[in-house]
């Protein structure tokens, strides 16, 4: 580090380059570091596999599809419902809850809007119209889920975005 101090002194122009070589350098070996531990911690710890997706019939009267994912082996493992937004399921959703999955969790994505047959603009029913009967859905999912012998039935939770947050909430709350 010295000799970055004199050259800076002598040549500031010269002693800036060598300090953002340095850094560019230091900071290169860094990320090969991490990505050496990474791999080697992904080597060590098998992450579950995705073993089944299932449609199914949720809800109080079975009246919404929902896509039910389960991680491979015999669990039990913890569950997840997961709530979708306003603009109802999206391939992003499914996506995400396979994500959950590879990490250890049963997943259960409901289609809630189209049960109701409601669309992006009449997305406020959800919180007026239907607002009870979608949570009393919501919770014989999680019933459901409860019951499932792949489930450990006491680590059940929900997550939702946007319209999905608003029940996930609403289910935590109660």
């Amino acid at each position: 580090m010295l000799d970055l101090w004199v050259c800076t002194f002598s040549n500031p122009a010269r002693g800036f380059r060598m300090a953002m070589l340095k850094m560019r350098m230091t900071t290169k070996l860094k990320s090969l570091r991490l990505m050496a531990m990474a791999i080697l911690v992904l080597a060590l710890f098998e992450l579950p596999a995705l073993a089944d997706t299932t449609t199914i019939k949720v809800g109080v009267n079975n009246n919404m599809d929902a896509q039910l994912m389960m991680p491979d082996g015999p669990g039990p493992y913890p569950a997840i419902l997961l709530l979708h937004t306003s603009g109802g399921l999206q391939s992003g959703d499914l996506e995400y809850a396979q994500r959950l999955v590879t990490e250890g969790y049963v997943v259960l994505v409901p289609s809630f809007l189209d049960a109701y047959g409601i669309r992006a603009k009449t997305r406020q029913l959800t919180f007026t119209t239907y607002a009870d009967p979608i949570y009393a859905d919501f919770v014989a999912s999680l019933d459901l889920l409860r019951r499932n012998p792949k489930v450990n039935n006491r680590q059940l939770g929900a997550i939702g975005f946007s319209n999905g947050g608003y029940f996930s909430l609403w289910l935590a709350a109660a």
